[in-house]
């Protein structure tokens, strides 16, 4: 990866400063459009939080999808999710239920549909159960662990520097996690466990990004007297961009790696990522210290 070092410039000087309120005009449209898509469209919750059904089915020869769609349309079972995973002969089924009583009723109907109509040697490789009282606790206990994760860095950063810097991360988590769960609205994404564990990745890289460049603030703020607080912030952008940019690569390519190796199982996750940490990583540049920047008169003497 560092072989790119030798074709990039020895010493960078780019004023991100000055582009702040283009940077945060930016980010506040992007924030608008996803409040207003979980406001108007809102998240394709999957069956670990709405409840329902999940099969999977392996068939000896490919089957048409559109038949296996029209047997089970017959059932009037609700709304069903029908995609292949792993290979052709393999697919996933998802049916919500109207009530955890008719759970079982439901799959049951499902599978004798596809033995009778389908194919009699079909396999049955996974049958899942959620019921609708755990799917709510499971948007609540989500929503909990987002909350508790913005709490403990708070404190975390809090403890480390100085309230000013606390509140540059969480301007730029909150930006993270609205921009992150627009982007799930807008593409179609199941919204689910793995959605959850996603956003607390992208979470977790961001802060990464944001303390590494928060570190070299602090250093040059006691280092430099000369300079303007503004400059400083400047300067240990640039310091910090190389770091940056290799880190943004190298993830990447391991997000792109499940995304293209990752199968259906991975996709929410990595797709996510993947966009995410592209996310994560503007804001550190473009949201956490620019706001930082509003507060030089509690810093620049520290």
């Amino acid at each position: 990866m560092f072989f790119l070092r030798n074709y990039l410039p020895d010493d960078i000087n780019i004023n991100f400063l000055r582009y702040k309120y283009i940077g945060l005009i930016i980010s506040l449209f992007f924030a608008v459009v996803s409040v207003w898509g979980l406001a108007t469209k809102g998240l394709n919750f999957g069956i670990d939080f709405q409840g329902g059904i999940l099969i999977e089915a392996k068939f000896q020869d490919k089957p048409s999808l559109s038949n296996i769609r029209t047997e089970l349309n017959k059932l009037n079972i609700g709304d069903i999710s029908i995609q292949t995973v792993g290979n052709e002969n393999n697919i996933l089924i998802k049916s919500g239920a109207s009530s955890d009583a008719n759970i079982m009723s439901t799959a049951n109907k499902i599978k004798d549909a596809l033995v009778n109509s389908i194919s009699p040697q079909v396999e049955f490789r996974k049958v899942e159960y959620v019921g609708a009282e755990v799917g709510e606790e499971m948007i609540s206990d989500g929503i909990i662990a987002i909350i508790l994760t913005f709490i403990g860095i708070m404190i975390y950063v809090w403890f480390r520097f100085n309230w000013q810097y606390s509140i540059g991360i969480v301007f730029g988590l909150i930006h993270d996690l609205v921009l992150t769960i627009g982007y799930l609205i807008y593409s179609g994404f199941e919204f689910n466990i793995t959605s959850i564990a996603a956003i607390l990745t992208i979470l977790g890289y961001s802060v990464n990004d944001t303390v590494v460049m928060y570190d070299r603030i602090r250093e040059n703020l006691f280092k430099i007297r000369k300079k303007s607080f503004l400059d400083i912030l400047n300067l240990s952008i640039n310091e910090t961009l190389y770091r940056t940019l290799f880190t943004l690569l190298t993830t990447l390519i391991a997000a792109g790696s499940l995304v293209m190796f990752g199968g259906p199982a991975l996709q929410t996750f990595s797709i996510t990522v993947f966009v995410g940490i592209v996310i994560g990583t503007y804001s550190s540049i473009f949201i956490s210290i620019p706001i930082l920047s509003f507060f030089s008169k509690g810093l620049s003497k520290n």
